[in-house]
């Protein structure tokens, strides 16, 4: 469903009239400049060879004629290397060099023994110039760039008559077609070393006419050979020589094809045919799914002499005729045409003079198949339309613009609209001839129709050629009313473009239309159909900087008009041109169009984006919430630059706003009213797909407006979690969850939507039981059981017992109604085996024998277990289908309820699966068995780590020995201690034992002061508490359990004053041994860290002299980049220190003690924790020159920073230390962490890059002590 669209159109003269001038050849110079040879023989046999230089060059200028005695009439002109090699019909060879001018001989084609068959029939050079084809009557040259001959190839049978040679793209291969007298064709394919000779298989081609031979490799790679047999008949080939019988088709216009030219990239086949003296068309062919369709027809009053593609602008085609005029046509390929009529979407495929129709509304059907055909009178080259009167206007090829109207055919699905049927009308007397191509050309220049109104239509109009001083040609915009009474068409007004029309488009604001020219303008007029003047109502100079391929504009309200412009080089831009604000949206845009509330755009990664147009919006795509970004949004806050990033990457879309598309395939239509949009890739095939952000977005207006039926339809169609029905508006679903179950109907529809709900599951648990009580009021007969029982099992916990109550009274109202809702249970719950046990849960022994019927549970494992349970009590079986169905809390309750018999075996029921509560609840008058059941559940506790429940429920018990060892278990130490206490059965030594026991669990746990505490109240063990106490440095803590022991000594012992004292001087010995040990570390980490710090700067300073050497020597300035610091040079940078490790002269103490934000943790675990480190660290030795050396440099002096800890340390040792009178100890302190503090702020920045860090340079707590100091 591609159409062929013109990007731009120029002409020129490049030559005087004459009747004996021929184009010879294109010649790219070596300084890019393109140029034309053409050569015109006089009357005394000299050649003139002319050379014009092609647009867009900077200048045409004809260069001076250079004259040489030529037998004949030239045959073709070749590039060879630097030079051309021209060659005369008579086998004259002549080489002309471009660079001076100069034309030498060199040679001819004679054939001696029958000079008959001299002579050239044909030459072409290899694409490379380097070898050139050389084709006489009787046999075949290939020449290299020396003119020596590298292969004779001979012709067999006759002599030819007519020969033509081809090339492939690549220069690997070429064609050699023959025309023998007799009309036969032969032909050979040579490879490049002309090793390998291969015929091409004409004789299985019936019907030969001959006369005129022409034949056309294509460029690619295992691209076809074609071949013209003179009828109007394409053959194609393989490189192999054997026929390609798919590709074979019929010219529609009979007459003889003159010559075949591939486009560079293959897309495009153009085919020169003359029917008369004044009439030659090339007709240009495109191939989809293998059906090749005639998308252009050029006309032209001349004879061709040459087709010329551009290989470095693709689509770019130049035509030469023989009375010296030049048509300069740069093409796209566009998706097929999309118009809205007959309320569907329909495509229109040019096909020469039919367009095929397909309804896309109706049914996507895969190319060459279509709906319809319509047929014009004539080739169509464009074609517009009005929607609004369902009429398709056509510009052919003969000037004339053709209306035709839409017939309800194609819109309905009925079986005659075949391809053949006719789905169109031509309105009466609805063609006109437009009549405004230029006199000075042959060529048609009319373009781009479109409509404005019923009766008007704006075309582009080429007025002017390119000048001799490389003057832009510039076009017309003109607006024309039709006239249904068959006459011409009234010239209503003109515009004059600054520059060529590049693309143009009616916008979706009545009466306008908007363009993008040549020179990167976008310009919206406004068209006045009475009037006929153009107003411009809004534009935006240089705002494309390529060639524009497509332009659409889209409306947010009444004042705004947002324009999409995509040009060559994939940009997709967004302009508000009233507000002069653009937006870039891609740099790799390949094809985009505008569908409902979105804009979906293909990318050359081959992706399918959506973005909303106006508000964004975050929907939830496979469980992920994804912001779909909006282009209004984008414009409003003036941030262009934030939805693309220097490497062209794409708005940033969430997840669900993209997804992967087949390689290069492109936007056909977005089917309007729907979710649809269908792409087409290169071959032709066509894909349909729903962008799930369309859907998503469509769904939720569905359920906004109560439209459940299409909401539901939606949903079940694409896949969609049916929760986006509910939870579109939760609430304004459940007040309208009748209409919801009145609209869908089908209970196999509301059984499926309730089967996929998801999320939160209390919400969809009040959907189900809201959709089953509306479901329940409304179950005519059994008509919704299915979705009765579907909404019962779904919710969370399932309602099993319902749902069986349901299949029980459809087993009494029909027994096969009952069956069936049996069967649709196992389909919901998959597992029938689940299903019986449920059924036998109700107590319901015949409806647990309805389901096992049902079932394929084998009857020997059922059948005997309900006969045996058909004899039992009520409780007595209620208590054996308990226990078979492992709900043990039931059971005991019906053995319960056997009576006092069973009570020993409901306590052993207790113990065997923990159901203590419940024995508990049905034991609570019975102490006997009470008591046991409260031991038991207070080792169950245990065993369930819920050590604090234990303990309570063995007080409960009396039992305050287990509770002290479950409060011991959990923690509890305090009431640990008290439960000791309460055990009278105990003694005082063993109470003791148990105590000291606890104070050996809180030490290994790191609770120093609490194990003090216990010492101290409970052991009476002062020595013992302070020595703790001393271990955690915790002074202060000391000081006041040395006066708490004491003090209850006073009353009691005379001794008192005598042991005070020696305590004092116990903890005061601890005080100034602790102070030694801190004063160590922070002299050897203030060391170290001195160290460090300088070693830093070397590796540092060192690093920055070779940057600088290597950015002298050319060499990269990024250390990065080189191998500057490898391991082996490194150790060549470094001063002569002694071996460093990390780890060396670190003791335990200091490297534990500095860790910052180390918690208050005492010092013995502190220690351990050290050594587990440091022997880690030992066995990872960092040495100089090592290539990470700074990085575990930096790594180590954060390390070194003094921690909150440490400072902590330091304010409680100095007030110790105060408090037993040690002044000069406490200056000394903090002297030396004054002097750690200071060397830590001459760290670098990057070393103190936390809060945390730098606040150890900060911090003055530490220094409170020194404050008293000072005033004494």
């Amino acid at each position: 469903m591609q159409n062929l669209d013109i990007h731009s159109v120029s002409h020129l003269r490049f030559a005087h009239p004459s009747s004996s001038h021929s184009v010879l050849t294109v010649f790219e110079a070596p300084s890019g400049l393109r140029q034309l040879y053409f050569a015109v023989p006089s009357a005394d046999h000299t050649l003139s060879l002319h050379a014009v230089s092609l647009p867009p060059s900077s200048s045409i200028v004809t260069e001076t004629p250079i004259s040489t005695a030529l037998s004949s009439n030239p045959k073709s002109v070749c590039i060879l290397g630097e030079s051309l090699l021209i060659v005369t019909r008579d086998g004259e060879l002549f080489t002309f060099d471009t660079l001076n001018g100069l034309v030498h001989p060199v040679g001819e084609v004679v054939d001696e023994e029958n000079p008959a068959c001299s002579g050239v029939l044909d030459a072409v050079s290899s694409p490379d110039g380097n070898l050139v084809v050389v084709v006489s009557p009787v046999k075949t040259l290939v020449l290299d760039a020396t003119l020596d001959v590298r292969a004779e190839i001979p012709h067999a049978e006759v002599p030819a008559i007519n020969a033509r040679v081809s090339w492939r793209g690549d220069g690997e291969f070429f064609v050699v077609a023959l025309e023998g007298k007799n009309h036969q064709l032969r032909g050979v394919v040579v490879d490049r070393e002309c090793a390998t000779v291969k015929t091409l298989d004409i004789d299985s081609i019936a019907n030969i006419k001959g006369g005129h031979l022409a034949v056309a490799w294509e460029p690619r790679i295992g691209g076809f050979i074609c071949l013209s047999i003179g009828d109007g008949r394409l053959i194609f080939f393989e490189r192999n020589g054997l026929r390609h019988l798919r590709s074979d088709f019929d010219l529609p216009f009979v007459a003889p094809p003159l010559m075949l030219s591939w486009s560079a990239d293959s897309r495009i086949l153009a085919v020169v045919q003359k029917f008369d003296a004044k009439k030659t068309t090339v007709s240009l062919f495109m191939r989809t799914n293998y059906k090749w369709y005639c998308k252009r027809v050029v006309q032209v009053g001349d004879e061709v002499l040459m087709v010329h593609w551009d290989e470095d602008v693709v689509d770019s085609m130049a035509l030469f005729t023989k009375e010296g005029f030049a048509l300069f046509t740069r093409f796209r390929v566009l998706p097929g045409t999309v118009f809205d009529v007959m309320g569907g979407a329909h495509a229109f495929v040019i096909d020469g003079i039919n367009v095929c129709v397909s309804n896309l509304t109706r049914a996507v059907l895969p190319p060459p198949m279509n709906h319809g055909v319509v047929k014009y009178d004539d080739a169509v080259q464009e074609i517009c339309g009005w929607e609004a009167d369902n009429q398709i206007g056509a510009l052919l090829a003969n000037g004339a613009f053709q209306v035709v109207e839409i017939k309800d055919c194609f819109h309905r699905a009925q079986a005659d609209c075949s391809t053949q049927a006719n789905g169109a009308k031509i309105c009466e007397n609805q063609k006109w001839q437009f009549g405004i191509g230029s006199e000075a050309t042959p060529f048609l220049t009319t373009r781009s129709p479109v409509f404005v109104a019923r009766d008007a239509v704006v075309v582009v109009n080429h007025a002017s050629p390119w000048s001799e001083d490389n003057v832009e040609p510039q076009e017309l915009l003109q607006l024309f009313c039709l006239s249904t009474d068959g006459s011409e068409p009234k010239l209503l007004g003109e515009y004059e473009v600054d520059g060529c029309v590049r693309v143009l488009s009616r916008s979706v604001t009545n009466n306008e239309i908007i363009m993008a020219t040549s020179k990167g303008c976008i310009i919206r007029l406004k068209v006045d159909r009475k009037s006929g003047s153009f107003e411009e109502v809004a534009s935006a100079p240089h705002a494309v900087s390529s060639g524009a391929v497509r332009i659409r504009d889209f409306t947010v309200s009444r004042e705004r008009c947002i324009t999409l412009v995509q040009d060559e080089n994939g940009t997709l831009k967004a302009f508000e041109l009233t507000a002069e604000k653009s937006l870039c949206i891609s740099r790799e845009c390949t094809s985009f169009c505008l569908q409902e509330k979105f804009l979906s755009f293909t990318t050359t990664s081959h992706l399918l984006y959506c973005v909303l147009l106006d508000k964004a919006s975050s929907k939830s795509y496979d469980e992920d919430r994804n912001e779909i970004p909006s282009v209004c949004d984008a414009l409003d806050s003036k941030i262009g630059a934030v939805v693309q990033d220097s490497q062209g990457s794409q708005l940033p879309a969430g997840k669900g706003a993209t997804r992967p598309i087949d390689r290069s395939s492109l936007i056909v239509a977005a089917i309007p009213g729907e979710v649809t949009t269908v792409l087409q890739a290169p071959r032709g095939n066509l894909e349909c797909i729903c962008p799930r952000p369309i859907v998503f977005e469509t769904v939720d207006e569905f359920a906004k407006s109560a439209k459940y039926s299409k909401a539901f339809s939606l949903c079940r169609k694409q896949r969609v979690d049916m929760n986006h029905v509910v939870t579109a508006n939760y609430n304004m679903f459940l007040e309208n969850i009748r209409d919801f179950v009145d609209e869908v109907e089908k209970a196999s529809h509301l059984s499926i939507f309730l089967t996929f709900l998801r999320g939160d599951v209390s919400k969809v648990n009040t959907v189900c039981d809201a959709a089953v009580r509306t479901l329940r009021d409304k179950n005519n007969k059994g008509r919704y059981l299915n979705a009765i029982l579907t909404g019962l099992i779904r919710r969370e916990p399932s309602d099993f017992a319902s749902a069986l109550d349901q299949v029980r009274e459809a087993r009494d109202r029909d027994e096969e109604e009952g069956a069936a809702a049996v069967d649709y249970l196992f389909v919901l719950v998959k597992n029938e085996e689940k299903v019986y046990r449920e059924a036998l849960g109700t107590y319901d022994l015949q409806l647990a024998l309805f389901v096992a019927r049902s079932s394929q549970i084998d009857p020997a494992d059922y059948s005997q277990e309900l006969k045996q349970l058909s004899v039992l009590d009520t409780e007595k079986m209620k208590y054996a289908i308990d226990m078979r169905l492992e709900r043990y809390d039931k059971a005991l309750r019906s053995l319960y309820r056997c009576g006092e018999s069973k009570f020993d075996q409901c306590v052993s029921l207790c113990h065997e699966h923990a159901l203590y509560e419940t024995g508990l609840d049905l034991f609570r008058r019975d102490d006997s068995y009470r008591k046991n059941l409260m031991d038991g559940y207070g080792k169950h506790l245990v065993e369930t780590d819920r050590f604090e429940d234990a303990g309570s429920v063995f007080i409960r018990n009396q039992d305050w020995l287990q509770a002290s060892t479950s409060f011991r278990k959990g923690g509890q130490w305090k009431r640990a201690v008290s439960a000791v206490w309460r055990c009278e059965q105990l003694s005082v030594e063993e109470k003791h034992d148990l105590l000291d026991s606890l104070v050996d669990e809180l030490v290994d746990n790191g609770k120093l002061r609490e194990a003090a505490h216990v010492r101290l109240l409970h052991l009476d063990d002062i020595d013992g508490a302070i020595e703790l106490l001393s271990r955690d440095e915790e002074w202060e803590e000391m000081f006041e359990s040395i006066a708490l022991h004491c003090g209850r000594k006073v009353s009691k012992e005379s001794s008192a004053a005598a042991e005070e004292k020696m305590l004092w001087q116990k903890v005061a010995g601890m005080i100034l041994e602790g102070a030694d040990v801190l004063l160590s570390t922070l002299r050897e980490n203030g060391g170290k860290l001195r160290e460090r710090r300088k070693r830093l700067e070397i590796v540092r300073e060192a690093k920055r002299e070779i940057s600088a050497r290597l950015a002298a020597n050319g060499g990269p300035m990024d250390e990065a980049d080189s191998d500057a610091f490898s391991a082996s040079t490194a150790s060549s940078l470094v001063s002569n220190l002694s071996d460093v490790t990390f780890t060396s002269r670190t003791s335990a103490t200091s490297v534990f003690t500095t860790v910052s934000g180390t918690g208050p943790m005492s010092v013995a675990k502190l220690e351990k924790q050290a050594e587990k480190r440091r022997r880690k660290a030992a066995r990872k030795r960092i040495r100089e020159g090592h290539p990470r050396e700074e990085e575990y440099l930096v790594g180590y002096l954060k390390k070194l920073v003094p921690g909150a800890f440490l400072r902590q340390r330091v304010q409680k040792m100095g007030v110790a230390l105060m408090f037993i009178g040690k002044v000069d100890d406490v200056k000394t302190l903090l002297k030396e962490m004054t002097a750690y503090v200071d060397e830590t702020k001459l760290l670098p920045e990057d070393v103190l890059d936390s809060e945390e860090l730098r606040e150890a340079t900060t911090d003055k707590a530490w220094l409170e002590p020194g404050k008293v100091v000072e005033l004494l």
